[in-house]
């Protein structure tokens, strides 16, 4: 997957602030983020039992606000995956719980939040990533594919 790419369609495609904002600082502009991919784990959490489309569709809005977040950060550089990492990602096992998967991110995105752990965030970038290539079954190609369909530059 080209990363570099689909995280300049995630900043030419920045989705509203979820909550209101008086004063536009740093660190509220951290928390929108924060906040939305927090409502669009929700939103991938309740399209699970739904298609594969709706599934795709979802995941693809928690994979634009980790790509925004790290390109915010300046922890672009560091998501990049090797078509060989991608590969090694797709042969893990599928995780036991699926519930599980979503709160283990949770704490990884809060601990990043919170308590400023870039190390959290890659971990919570890996754990999204396998999630969608083994217990989703999405191949990368058709991810990136659906997500330049639905963020456009």
């Amino acid at each position: 997957m080209n990363f570099v790419k689909m995280a300049s369609h995630a900043r030419h495609n920045r989705f509203p602030s979820f909550l209101p904002v008086q004063r536009m600082t740093e660190k509220e502009k951290a928390g929108i983020l924060y906040v939305g991919i927090t409502a669009a784990l929700g939103d991938l959490a309740k399209a699970y039992r739904g298609t594969q489309a709706e599934k795709l569709d979802a995941y693809c809005a928690v994979l634009r606000y980790f790509l925004e977040i790290g390109s915010d950060r300046q922890w672009l550089y560091k998501m990049l995956l090797s078509d060989k990492e991608l590969q090694a990602m797709q042969e893990k096992w599928q995780a036991p719980s699926i519930n599980t998967v979503f709160l283990i991110l949770e704490q990884q995105l809060l601990n990043c939040y919170f308590k400023h752990q870039e190390a959290a965030f890659l971990h919570a970038w890996h754990i999204l990533i396998k999630f969608g290539l083994v217990e989703l079954g999405f191949t990368p190609a058709a991810i990136e594919e659906r997500f330049k369909e639905l963020y456009p530059l």
